[in-house]
């Protein structure tokens, strides 16, 4: 089984390029992809620090990123599901541009939901999650913190 990006294996694997184990022994396919799951998880954690820094540095304060609901997923501060999840779960798709970045120049957050191709990974990952009746908090306290034009 492929995908359209010839990613192989139950996890798509794509980058790096999949040994013949991971395409022919699912076992070894599950292994490696929760390696680069973790991978993937590391680097969206970095990110967000570096961005959660660079908004402190901006500021003189903590800009907390607000509430995003995307379709059965609620990243929200302070919560088992943060932003920072979305940023993994659309580098793990291989996106070249993270989900969510600090503007320094409008002092806000925004996010960048599509990839190169227009496809919005984090919607169809979330999609695919049992329904939830968590939702964002109205008004979102942080709200504010979101640029006006993404």
């Amino acid at each position: 089984m492929y995908s359209f990006d010839y990613g192989y294996g139950i996890y798509q694997l794509t980058i790096p390029e999949p040994k013949c184990d991971d395409i022919w022994n699912w076992k070894h396919s599950v292994n490696t992809g929760i390696t680069v799951i973790h991978q993937k998880i590391k680097i969206a954690s970095d990110w967000m620090k570096r961005q959660r820094g660079q908004a402190f540095n901006n500021t003189g304060h903590a800009v907390p990123v607000p509430c995003l609901k995307v379709k059965n997923c609620v990243f929200q501060e302070s919560t088992s599901e943060v932003i920072d999840d979305a940023v993994a779960i659309k580098a793990f798709n291989g996106a070249p541009l993270h989900y969510c970045a600090w503007n320094n120049a409008q002092k806000c957050w925004y996010f960048v939901v599509v990839d190169n191709n227009n496809r919005n990974y984090v919607e169809s990952v979330c999609s695919q999650v049992p329904a939830t009746l968590k939702t964002c908090p109205s008004p979102d306290p942080y709200a504010n913190n979101l640029c006006s034009s993404n």
